[in-house]
């Protein structure tokens, strides 16, 4: 535990003596139907994230840890009462006296409750200058996180579904190598408008970029305003809206590989049909109902980390080298317009995906595995 402490405090956030560092802790809730196995490792999250908490405070004297309840769902925002800790004692008085409470749990901010936001934010800077989000729920696709890294120019650490043995797989990866191919990885997406991805599976589908923006992440977050994942390793972007199409099927559930595959039909970049037998199929249907911006194309990935290798946890599984991950829900935190209460991403274990450029010339990206980069 100490040699993980001290690999976050001087490697991965290079925290300075007087920054102040934040440990976030969603706590366990019995308020949402999910597997006994997802209980475990949940209530056994929050004790790790303690016994964490000890021992990076012993290296780094500012830090502090906030414990909150459950969001209960990925990409919804964290609690009010988390808001007012973070950004100040003013916030909470700011947010009621602009009648804005609703529409930030609520996913219905406009573009002048956002300018307040911002404003606000750039005039009360918050309280740390680093946060590790080591939460059930992910708090990456969130306006609070947006407003953290963006406005107040903080770095962020999100790690939903976090589990202990991330540290022996995808943690140990060279973070100076996996950066540099990241970065490598995502510039050269950029040369391309659309991306088509096939698998033997079943999926054949076309997410469109045009000029949306590739972002590496590296697991380097020691400069201001950097975002990203631990463990880290994948190049993603916002698809434009309302132009992805095609079939992707499903073989892993966030948390399990399902009994059989779940097919989804994607038209105007947004999920039209859900097919399969598999019990998933009823919580997924659910999920995508519940809010009417949430069945649409939110985020493409591409995995980066050779060392990462768990394929029933979605935090580690989308960094899998050569794989792909497409997900629905909100993505208007990283270049994207589209703002739900929702955001989640589903494993394509075996892809071929081909790239094309503004003329039409298509070329094979990755396949087998193996990248082909110009």
């Amino acid at each position: 535990m100490q040699k993980h402490a001290e690999n976050i405090v001087n490697k991965i956030f290079e925290l300075k003596e007087y920054e102040n560092f934040l440990i976030l802790s969603e706590l366990y809730s019995d308020k949402i139907n999910i597997s006994e196995k997802d209980k475990i490792k949940w209530q056994k999250l929050n004790e790790f994230t303690k016994s964490l908490y000890t021992e990076i405070k012993k290296i780094h004297k500012n830090t502090e840890l906030i414990e909150y309840e459950s969001t209960l769902g990925h990409g919804k925002e964290p609690n009010l009462t988390v808001w007012n800790q973070v950004f100040g004692n003013k916030t909470f008085d700011f947010i009621e006296k602009n009648s804005l409470a609703d529409k930030l749990l609520n996913k219905t901010l406009n573009d002048n409750d956002k300018d307040l936001l911002i404003n606000f934010v750039r005039n009360n800077p918050p309280k740390y200058h680093c946060i590790m989000a080591l939460t059930h729920f992910s708090t990456s696709h969130t306006f609070f996180r947006k407003l953290f890294t963006q406005a107040g120019n903080g770095r962020y650490a999100s790690m939903p579904l976090f589990e202990p043995e991330m540290f022996n797989s995808s943690m140990q990866a060279d973070i100076d190598e996996l950066a540099a191919f990241t970065e490598k990885l995502a510039n050269y997406l950029n040369n391309f408008e659309q991306f088509h991805i096939t698998s033997a599976n079943g999926t054949d589908i076309i997410i469109v970029k045009e000029d949306r923006k590739v972002i590496p992440d590296t697991g380097k977050l020691n400069k201001p305003k950097s975002f990203g994942n631990l463990p880290a390793g994948e190049a993603f972007l916002a698809p434009v809206e309302g132009k992805s199409h095609g079939i992707l099927v499903l073989e892993y559930a966030p948390t399990r590989k399902l009994n059989s595959p779940i097919r989804l039909t994607v038209e105007n970049g947004a999920i039209v049909k859900i097919e399969g037998g598999e019990p998933y199929f009823n919580e997924l249907t659910q999920k995508i109902n519940a809010h009417p911006n949430n069945k649409f194309v939110a985020e493409l990935g591409i995995g980066t980390n050779k060392h990462a290798k768990m394929l029933d946890n979605i935090l580690e599984s989308e960094k899998i080298f050569g794989t792909v991950h497409i997900a629905f829900g909100d993505n208007h935190a990283f270049g994207g317009c589209n703002q739900a209460p929702f955001h989640e991403d589903y494993l394509v274990l075996n892809p071929t995906v081909y790239g094309i450029d503004k003329n039409g010339n298509k070329k094979v990206i990755l396949k087998d595995k193996s990248f082909f980069l110009e």
